[in-house]
């Protein structure tokens, strides 16, 4: 039979594998979820609830930012606490913070080998007392980790990096922000099943690593 075939209904050619390998790994044409999300990392912040922890400190010296030795500032830098510390000790602004955690991370990129937990200490893991970071702060400082690892030109081990910064915004949504945390799950997911592929041209993640990523990240999922 002479029938025409609609070429329209027809799904499309795979890509050539030097076509593939030019393309970004947060391209929609590899099946990699955008988040549309549009909280900048600080609007996860209660300003009024971290000036009135300020508040309760009694009986203490002047309390200023670790970094940049200033106080409590007007408007959008508040002083900022949310781990172990205690009394004046552990108190910090949110950019300056951040403008650390960049610093830090670019030594490392520098440095070139580096371990997953070194990375996510950075941006986690409060400089004074050592615990990490929690409630406002670790979504917020989760959320600009993420954000931080997309913005950087392409490196080797960018893929690997983006992923356990989404990781950790992932974690960090666990108890708030579901819809959001749901967004991180379907792109986590994504860009794990594109590590995880037979024909991956980039870097591989650790076989072991990469179990353990989409293991908690699939019950990480469930949550939401």
């Amino acid at each position: 039979l002479d029938r025409k075939i609609d070429k329209s209904a027809l799904p499309p050619p795979p890509p050539r594998p030097e076509d593939e390998d030019k393309q970004s790994f947060t391209s929609p044409d590899l099946g990699i979820c955008r988040i549309d999300i549009t909280k900048q990392p600080f609007d996860y912040i209660d300003v009024d609830n971290a000036r009135v922890k300020l508040a309760k400190l009694s009986g203490v010296e002047v309390t200023t930012c670790y970094i940049c030795l200033e106080g409590d500032g007007s408007g959008r830098r508040p002083l900022l606490r949310d781990c172990s510390c205690r009394g004046s000790a552990g108190w910090v602004h949110f950019d300056c913070l951040v403008q650390y955690a960049e610093k830090k991370s670019e030594a490392l990129f520098e440095k070139g080998r580096y371990s997953p937990n070194e990375l996510g200490d950075v941006w986690g893991v409060c400089y004074t007392c050592k615990q990490e970071f929690q409630n406002d702060l670790f979504v917020a400082m989760a959320t600009r980790y993420a954000n931080f690892i997309e913005e950087q030109p392409a490196y080797t081990r960018k893929e690997w990096d983006l992923i356990e910064s989404l990781k950790c915004k992932q974690r960090a949504h666990f108890q708030s922000h579901e819809e959001e945390g749901k967004q991180v799950s379907r792109k986590l997911l994504a860009l794990l099943g594109k590590a995880n592929a037979s024909n991956h041209l980039g870097p591989r993640i650790p076989e072991q690593r990469l179990l353990e990523l989409e293991a908690d990240s699939y019950r990480s999922s469930g949550s939401f």
